[in-house]
């Protein structure tokens, strides 16, 4: 089977999160493509800048078809900043990405808004997620979490439905960027819907438990909640882009 290579270089968290996401655009699509995933690379490559991620992507196109690198998009000014670094990881990538030999089979995928703006495409999926195991929960969520009748009886309840429905954005790019030195962007965004969630749950207690809060580790397992069709992609423009750019590697064999 054709296979695809996501590269995260930032991070490894998001390459576990993304691979559970492209699994879930794959399906959604019917692409008939495997995914593979590489997180940070490797010391020597990182120490070569453009030059270390030419030669890995040579490497990698020997035995899959396509390499997309998904980086995050950061706010306007960080995002202008980055570009005027010449050796910048978004510059080293378009470099690399321009290059006449890898036409066509090396792209790049900007997360706007960060990983958690993909994550929040589903506020339910995360509810089920920091609720799980939880007494207050319908009964027929006890067995699956993520099953559709779970999900309804979830919205059916009015103190659950309300609080979703406050988090969930018609676009996420939409909730405020985050700048430097900003205490406000999606990270933080996603932080405050998960201890509203810890305190929808145990009303009594008025200190949110730490370990109850978003954090950056939890992604790839919040991921596993994370439901995607039509509705929810509507709400991010660069994860539906990450679906069309796998079904474009499949296309490309195909002709």
């Amino acid at each position: 089977m054709l296979s695809v290579r996501i590269w995260t270089p930032e991070s490894d968290y998001d390459a576990k999160a993304v691979l559970l996401l492209s699994e879930k655009l794959v399906a959604h699509f019917g692409i008939k493509i495997s995914i593979k995933i590489k997180g940070k690379p490797d010391r020597q490559v990182a120490k070569k800048g453009a030059s270390g991620l030419k030669k890995a992507i040579k490497n990698y196109l020997q035995e899959d078809h396509c390499v997309i690198f998904v980086i995050d998009h950061d706010g306007p000014q960080a995002q202008a900043n980055r570009r005027q670094e010449p050796n910048s990881l978004i510059n080293q990538i378009e470099e690399v990405v321009k290059l006449k030999e890898f036409q066509g089979r090396v792209h790049l995928v900007e997360a706007v808004n960060e990983l958690e703006a993909w994550l929040l495409i589903d506020c339910t999926g995360i509810f089920c997620y920091f609720a799980q195991n939880h007494h207050a929960l319908p009964k027929t969520c006890k067995q699956d979490l993520c099953s559709t009748e779970c999900r309804h009886k979830i919205k059916q309840h009015k103190t659950f439905s309300r609080l979703i429905t406050k988090y969930t954005s018609g676009d996420t790019a939409s909730i405020e960027e985050p700048e430097q030195g900003s205490d406000k962007g999606v990270k933080e965004y996603l932080i405050k819907f998960s201890q509203e969630i810890f305190q929808v749950l145990h009303p009594n207690t008025r200190k949110v438990d730490k370990n109850s809060q978003y954090k950056e580790a939890l992604a790839p397992k919040i991921a596993e909640y994370i439901k995607i069709d039509d509705e929810t992609l509507k709400r991010s423009e660069s994860l539906t882009h990450l679906g069309y750019q796998l079904k474009e590697c499949e296309l490309r064999v195909e002709k």
